[in-house]
């Protein structure tokens, strides 16, 4: 009697480790997903942009480069450089994990938005609606990143209020 009860047990282990592989494959991503962004940066400013991304806990894709009208720009993020946080190659060990969750990780790559026009160039305001990406794991794609737009450089407005001030001493001086 004791028997079936270890091969029931052991069967029923069995089924639940296929269902859990089952499930877990289910839920695995076949490319990263990147999210809808909606930014507006005037063109001086130096500040970089940041690109929010889904990938796959287990195997994170790292966003290497996005590529616009033909120009290029480098992920300058420090998880492109794995090897300056514990020295282990491991995405774990990078500041660029914004959540993680059960089967994903949300992760942001940083852009300099200054190397898409020339020095000496006018800066012309411009739109990025479709951008190409290219991953580490070689898959290059083009994405729909919503809206990100850049500001020519805008004219200074006087305040429209201006302060005075003024100070005064007990000998009536001003």
């Amino acid at each position: 009697m004791k028997r079936w009860w270890f091969w029931g047990a052991l069967i029923l282990i069995a089924v639940a480790w296929a269902i859990n592989i089952a499930i877990y494959e289910t839920e695995q991503l076949e490319e990263p997903i990147v999210l809808k962004h909606y930014i507006e940066l005037p063109m001086e400013q130096t500040h970089f942009f940041k690109i929010y991304y889904l990938t796959n806990k287990n195997n994170p894709t790292i966003l290497q480069s996005l590529e616009v009208n033909g120009l290029s720009i480098p992920n300058i993020s420090s998880s492109n450089d794995m090897w300056l946080y514990g020295n282990e190659n491991s995405i774990y060990n990078t500041p660029n994990i914004v959540q993680e969750f059960t089967h994903h990780l949300l992760l942001e790559a940083h852009f300099d938005h200054s190397m898409l026009s020339p020095e000496g160039v006018e800066d012309k305001p411009f739109t990025w609606n479709n951008v190409i990406l290219s991953f580490g794991d070689g898959t290059i794609k083009e994405y729909n990143i919503g809206e990100i737009h850049f500001n020519s450089s805008r004219v200074k407005e006087e305040p429209k209020l201006s302060s005075m001030s003024s100070g005064g001493t007990s000998n009536g001086l001003h």
